[in-house]
């Protein structure tokens, strides 16, 4: 039996605010939402699943994600003014977690969500596989530039051997260094 780990990684958190940096409209895919999520980060969390996954993995919980069409097409602005409406139940840990499907595959809309909800003071975490995305990628600045609106990183580690996660989940194994682990 396979059981994926997930490691929680304590990002930067600094927060260089780009507020007046002009922005389009940016819309995000939505699978679902859940108001009162317990476990996807600290606190009680507003968390959006985002449609779109390249692996399979064997035992996903949300295999309806992996199609990276359907869903709802939503504004970063609507998405934003909808978890606020549960913000009074988050407390001091609480706030917004973006899951998937594979969150990374709409890197630019939820650097927006994101940069937005640190300029409300809200809590981010993503929480992602990683994949298939690394350091060498072109898009890698996009990610450097997500994480500084991201105060908590849960990267779902599915196989530490790289043959048994391409066996899991279609893919090698090739997280990039988010932070320092320790396993």
């Amino acid at each position: 039996m396979h059981v994926a780990r997930m490691v929680q990684c304590k990002v930067n958190n600094q927060h260089n605010n780009l507020s007046d940096s002009p922005t389009s409209e940016m819309m995000l895919r939505v699978h679902s939402v859940e108001s009162f999520g317990s476990v996807d980060g600290p606190g009680i969390r507003f968390v959006i699943f985002l449609k779109g996954c390249a692996m399979r993995c064997q035992y996903c919980h949300n295999p309806d994600t992996w199609d990276r069409a359907g869903g709802n097409l939503r504004s970063v602005d609507d998405v934003l003014s909808q978890a606020q409406r549960y913000r009074s139940y988050w407390g001091e840990k609480g706030g917004i977690t973006v899951s998937g499907g594979e969150a990374l595959l709409q890197i630019k809309p939820l650097t927006e969500l994101f940069r937005k909800a640190k300029d409300l003071g809200i809590n981010t975490c993503l929480d992602t596989s990683a994949q298939p995305f690394n350091r060498e990628s072109s898009s890698f600045s996009a990610f450097e530039e997500l994480m500084k609106y991201t105060d908590l990183v849960l990267l779902d580690i599915k196989h530490i051997d790289s043959d048994a996660h391409k066996q899991l989940t279609g893919w090698k194994r090739e997280y990039p260094r988010l932070c320092s682990l320790s396993l």
